[in-house]
């Protein structure tokens, strides 16, 4: 991701809406596939295609890197508790 925002999100492009945007950043990753990187033998989309062999399938049910707690705020001051011990 480093590289993408050095090389293409700086500065900031500007975009009529999320679909040109999008589509924009697809021109830019397909032209990447065919990239060599320095030192390499193999394009940057040769690369991926060894590594995408390797990757697991996507889970049937999306993941959510967080915890979720049913809280209640207090009416005077909002303040909520958490991991009460009890």
């Amino acid at each position: 991701m480093g590289y993408m925002r050095r090389n293409y999100l700086t500065p900031i492009p500007e975009f009529a809406n999320l679909e040109e945007l999008n589509r924009w950043l697809g021109q830019r990753t397909a032209a990447e596939e065919t990239r060599y990187r320095q030192g390499q033998t193999s394009t940057v989309g040769e690369k991926l295609a060894e590594e995408r062999a390797l990757l697991g399938p996507l889970p049937e049910r999306e993941f959510l890197a967080c915890t979720r707690h049913p809280v209640v705020a207090s009416r005077g001051q909002a303040l909520i508790r958490f991991e009460r011990r009890g």
